[in-house]
């Protein structure tokens, strides 16, 4: 019993990533939530509006893009489990794989923002689309900045992974799972 307790302890103390990543996920998502209910402040109080916007953006878009980003967090997390297993090879399959599905978000999602401009729903047009180009464009920056961190740490089929890299894999894992979250919090609110 006293194992399994100092073990949760260990991980209360410790979290994935370590104090500071989740201290900076929480004022993240502090910030988005405060964002979403501002929204949704404002929707109510001009729901008509709010509404027939929404339906000028692309259904099949924010779909897609929940495919991409769950995929690719889930398989951020299953190259994790395979490093701290041992298994190197498929951690950096896996890794791959979680990096190749944040590309295809980013490309999507690039997509819809050049076809809502096009199509002349861009910043300042009315209310709903403000809030579409904060709340989806920062949401963007972040999916690009954490893809850009896990390439930047990407191990190399010969490399030893040691305390410090692990924990860089941690943080970064815990960074994109963020995006995930924030992504499906999003998705209902916006689209």
């Amino acid at each position: 019993v006293s194992k399994g307790n100092s073990e949760i302890t260990s991980s209360i103390s410790d979290p994935p990533g370590g104090i500071l990543i989740q201290i900076i996920i929480l004022v993240e998502l502090i910030t988005f939530g405060a964002f979403m209910i501002i929204m949704a402040y404002y929707s109510k109080n001009d729901a008509q509006l709010f509404s027939e916007s929404a339906k000028q953006l692309p259904f099949f878009t924010p779909i897609i893009n929940t495919f991409f980003l769950i995929t690719s967090g889930f398989f951020s997390a299953l190259s994790l489990e395979n490093l701290k297993k041992g298994n190197l090879s498929l951690h950096i399959k896996y890794y791959s794989i979680a990096i190749a599905f944040g590309v295809g978000f980013l490309l999507v999602k690039t997509f819809e923002f050049i076809l809502a401009t096009k199509t002349g729903h861009g910043f300042g047009v009315n209310t709903f689309f403000n809030f579409y180009w904060m709340l989806t464009g920062f949401h963007y920056l972040h999916v690009l900045i954490g893809w850009i961190i896990l390439v930047m740490i990407k191990p190399k089929a010969e490399q030893i992974i040691n305390e410090e890299q692990l924990e860089n894999l941690d943080a970064a894992a815990a960074f994109w799972h963020f995006c995930d979250l924030v992504w499906v919090l999003l998705f209902p609110t916006v689209y």
